[in-house]
């Protein structure tokens, strides 16, 4: 029972507390390793996805291969499509 308690805790000060500060316009949520972050543009979601990847590689964590991926929301104010490949 102590060890999702420890991943939160790490997670918070790795991930969290990080993305707060080097990325603070990029609104996300996290529930124990999974994550969800809004990018206003298909750039800046590259470019937070690669700061990211290396980021958790310094921690000697690796993102998921088939799991993670760029999405687009689409809604009454965004119409375009967009395919998750990455």
């Amino acid at each position: 029972m102590i060890s999702p308690l420890l991943a939160n805790l790490f997670m918070h000060y790795a991930f969290d507390e990080w993305l707060r500060r080097v990325h603070p316009d990029t609104p996300f949520e996290r529930y124990a390793d999974d994550a969800l972050l809004h990018c206003e543009s298909l750039d800046l979601a590259e470019q937070v996805l690669q700061a990211v990847r290396e980021r958790l590689e310094q921690w000697g964590l690796v993102l998921h291969p088939v799991e993670t991926k760029i999405v687009y929301c689409k809604d009454e104010d965004r119409k375009g499509t967009f395919k998750p490949n990455r």
